[in-house]
């Protein structure tokens, strides 16, 4: 049993679905708290602002499908890969959304029921030459060859 084509609605996959070497175990995405120690940062999209969290140990970065939806950035629902969410099920994202960022292109996995707006992953931290630091627990990234905190 697979995602039903055409729905907005996930359903539940199979066990014996094969993840390949492609897919990406993004339990840990579902399971950062309020009370998490991830680097945030306010992000203002089409006139609303979002909290956004920095987290190096994502492979990739995912946008909540609502937020997504509300700030009309165009989902791309050919490319879904799936994941394993944090009771072990495997499921599968919405598609990817695309945007450009001070030059650079950049794409968020659109998850339905993500716990946070906006997780930025590893992809997107690297895209942007981030540099993190634990100590202050802030991000350094590189737009257009500026610092930027």
């Amino acid at each position: 049993m697979g995602i039903a084509e055409g729905s907005d609605t996930q359903q539940p996959v199979q066990n014996s679905v094969k993840v390949n070497p492609a897919s990406v175990d993004i339990a840990h995405l579902a399971q950062v708290t309020k009370l998490s120690s991830l680097p945030r940062t306010k992000l203002t999209i089409s006139n609303q602002e979002f909290v956004a969290h920095w987290d190096t140990g994502a492979e990739i970065t995912g946008i909540r499908k609502d937020i997504a939806q509300q700030i009309k950035v165009p989902i791309d629902t050919d490319i879904r890969i799936p994941y394993r969410d944090v009771n072990g099920n495997i499921n599968y994202t919405v598609g990817v959304a695309s945007w450009s960022f001070g030059g650079v292109q950049l794409q968020a996995h659109v998850i339905d029921g993500l716990s946070h707006a906006i997780i930025i992953g590893w992809d997107t931290i690297t895209a942007l030459e981030g540099n993190v630091d634990s100590k202050t627990k802030t991000i350094n990234i590189n737009i257009k060859n500026k610092q930027i905190q």
